[in-house]
C-alpha cells in the first residue's frame, strides 16, 4: 500500500510540474491530461526507498 501512496504522489507531484510555464495556453482538457499521463515513466516496485530522520524531539 505505501509503495502505491507513493506512487501516485509522485505521478501526481510530475503532472502539477509538468504545467509550470503553460499558463497562457488556458487549461488542460480531461483527455489531454490522461494522455500526458500515459506518457510518464512510471516507476517499477523496488526502486525506490523513503526514510524519515528525526532531528529534534
Amino acid at each position: 500500500m505505501a509503495i502505491r501512496t507513493g506512487t501516485a504522489a509522485l505521478a501526481l507531484g510530475m503532472l502539477a510540474l509538468a504545467g509550470c510555464n503553460q499558463a497562457d495556453k488556458g487549461p488542460k482538457t480531461m483527455e489531454e491530461a490522461k494522455q500526458e499521463a500515459a506518457e510518464l515513466e512510471r516507476p517499477e516496485p523496488g526502486q525506490y526507498t523513503q526514510s524519515m530522520k528525526v532531528t529534534k524531539f
